[in-house]
């Protein structure tokens, strides 16, 4: 009959539509797979670059620390050479105070001695 022919031919074009349907989500699962299997490699990726930079990082530490401990004895060094070198100033000033009393003494001396050859 032709009702059943019309029912036939309704049903043949849902499932028709259905099968576009699943060959569309097939064709979208197939292109997420692709995706997801690209940023899973991404991923990996970045956690190897993660790693290599931990490690660097960890390098870098090392060097710091050496370095502080450098400035720190270099630190050390000049507050010693300030001191040493103040110690230093001091001792030379006392030495030119004292040639400046020597002088003195001797040229009062001289002066005394002039004195007394011309008496």
């Amino acid at each position: 009959t032709d009702e059943e022919s019309d029912t036939k031919s309704k049903i043949k074009e849902r499932l028709h539509a259905a099968e576009e349907t699943l060959d569309f989500a097939d064709d979208e699962l197939a292109e997420t797979r692709a995706k997801l299997a690209e940023t899973e490699k991404l991923l990996y990726q970045t956690a190897d670059e993660l790693e290599k930079s931990e490690g660097e990082l960890d390098s870098a530490r090392e060097i710091v620390s050496k370095y502080k401990a450098q400035v720190g004895k270099l630190k050390r060094d000049l507050s010693q050479k300030e001191t040493e070198n103040a110690e230093e100033s001091h001792f030379s000033d006392f030495q030119s105070s004292t040639l400046e009393i020597m002088k003195g003494k001797l040229a009062k001396s001289n002066r005394v001695n002039d004195e007394q050859r011309r008496q």
